[in-house]
């Protein structure tokens, strides 16, 4: 099958068939396939990565732009993760100052050392987190409570790469906004960003990306 093993180019990849909404699925319910990875950065001393995805929908009002949304980022912290913190802002880390770091809604599975990770792994969203801009207009809030998804929102996929890490906190990796489109359907593969928001490069030289359907 074409879904199989960890060596595909991305055209084989986004080849699995995948069919977003299903008659018994109720109106703007959003269904997201994460396929993989592919060129992530080595990020283990020794070895390769653990790569995992956290997946999120959030609603964007209009004035929010890309340069906005790299303050946005998932909360892996097991801490957090025990305390069911919602919405973090750090205050303590210099390079977090000004970011928000949500929960994730759904996250794939860990796969052990690659760099080239295949997750296949189906998503469903009834419920969006709201972003906005804050009161200054440089910055944003999140609201804590996530709001029903309607055809009339500004929808973007939220995705961040993490390596796991068993000892540590599990590493950053990158990040992929992706719009949403009412009766659109998204299918490719997304660059990743760093935490500057510049391309991030792989341990391969290249371009490290997602592949996803919507």
């Amino acid at each position: 099958a074409c879904c199989e093993g960890s060596g595909q180019s991305a055209q084989n990849l986004l080849c699995c068939p995948f069919v977003l909404i299903c008659e018994s699925m109720e109106p703007w319910n959003v269904g997201i396939l994460v396929l993989g990875a592919r060129n992530l950065p080595k990020l283990d001393v020794f070895g390769l990565s653990d790569p995992y995805a956290c997946v999120s929908v959030v609603s964007v009002t209009r004035d929010v732009k890309e340069d906005h949304l790299q303050m946005l980022d998932h909360n892996v912290s097991k801490l957090a993760a025990r305390e069911h913190k919602a919405v973090e802002r750090s205050k303590t880390d210099k390079t977090m100052r000004n970011k928000f770091r949500i929960m994730p809604q759904n996250r794939t599975r860990v796969v052990r050392k690659s760099l080239m990770p295949r997750w296949s792994q189906i998503f469903q969203f009834r419920e969006a987190r709201s972003v906005k801009l804050d009161e200054t207009g440089t910055g944003i809030t999140v609201a804590e409570q996530k709001i029903p998804i309607s055809a009339d929102q500004n929808l973007k996929i939220l995705i961040t790469v993490h390596d796991r890490d068993v000892a540590m906190k599990d590493d950053f990796s990158g990040r992929a906004t992706i719009q949403l489109k009412a009766n659109e359907p998204v299918e490719g593969e997304f660059p990743l960003l760093n935490e500057d928001g510049e391309p991030l490069i792989g341990h391969s030289g290249e371009q490290a990306t997602v592949l996803v359907k919507a």
